[in-house]
């Protein structure tokens, strides 16, 4: 786990296929960073060298503790290998700055952690 000077968190879940985690704070509305969601996930494909990518917008919910979220979902080939980036913005604190998430890696790693990806996300409690 990696945190820089902006309190941006990296972490890698170290195995041999992995789950790659980057945690971002963004200086924007839940909605602004919403727009941004496609865009990111077109990074990502240029990034990873995707073919055959698919894309889905997961639309708006809440987690357990009532933070507000949403998902954007890019899913691809590169070098052969299925990948996929779960691409997510909440807001912990009502209007305030939203936060961007992003789960990615091998697309049978993330199922493989898709209970610890969620346990993450039901984990984000809100800011008074």
């Amino acid at each position: 786990m990696e945190v820089d000077k902006d309190g941006d968190l990296s972490c890698d879940s170290g195995e041999h296929i992995g789950v790659q985690f980057r945690l971002n704070r963004l200086n924007q509305s839940f909605a602004k960073a919403k727009e941004s969601l496609p865009e990111l996930g077109k990074v990502f494909v240029k990034s990873a060298k995707l073919e055959e990518v698919e894309t889905k917008e997961m639309g708006d919910s809440t987690n357990k503790n009532g933070v507000k979220g949403t998902i954007y979902v890019v899913k691809g080939k590169s070098s052969g290998r299925h990948l996929t980036a779960e691409l997510l913005v909440v807001e912990p604190q009502p209007g305030k700055s939203s936060y961007f998430i992003l789960f990615s890696g091998l697309a049978e790693a993330l199922q493989t952690h898709k209970d610890e990806i969620g346990a993450i996300i039901d984990s984000i409690k809100p800011v008074d």
